[in-house]
């Protein structure tokens, strides 16, 4: 009973006031009151799946862009240490000094994420409210 009590007092916290931790990346913190109506919240419990699967799709890609920016780093890597050694010189590099990782930064792609969720939530008959800062338990 007492752990029920902890949860609910900590679930009533939040639910004014979404982490500022959108997939994994800072966003700004939002307020996001619920709809009213029963087929509202169902409403906005549909955008957020659909928003945790947009944001599932971003980071899978962020994964595969990793994979190949790494396989290619490799190949650089080999190619370099081949080229110091026939010319006698040390190997002061490792593969992950040509890795470009920059090009996989699935932000703009989970923010559009975001974006949409935001939009649907609206339809749904909720309200958005974005803020630079949370006022209860926003982390």
């Amino acid at each position: 009973m007492k752990n029920t009590a902890v949860w609910l007092t900590v679930a009533v916290a939040l639910s004014g006031c979404m982490i500022g931790d959108f997939g994994g990346h800072r966003a700004e913190p939002s307020r996001y009151d619920p709809p009213n109506k029963p087929g509202g919240r169902m409403c906005s419990f549909q955008c957020r799946n659909a928003y945790d699967s947009c944001s599932e799709v971003c980071h899978l890609k962020e994964r595969a862009c990793t994979n190949e920016v790494q396989t290619q780093a490799i190949k650089d890597y080999e190619a370099y240490a081949r080229d110091q050694y026939r010319a006698h010189l040390p190997v002061d590099l490792r593969p992950r000094d040509f890795e470009r990782l920059e090009s996989c930064a699935p932000t703009s792609c989970v923010a559009s994420c975001r974006d949409h969720y935001d939009n649907c939530y609206e339809k749904c008959g909720g309200k958005v409210t974005r803020s630079s800062s949370c006022k209860a338990l926003c982390f």
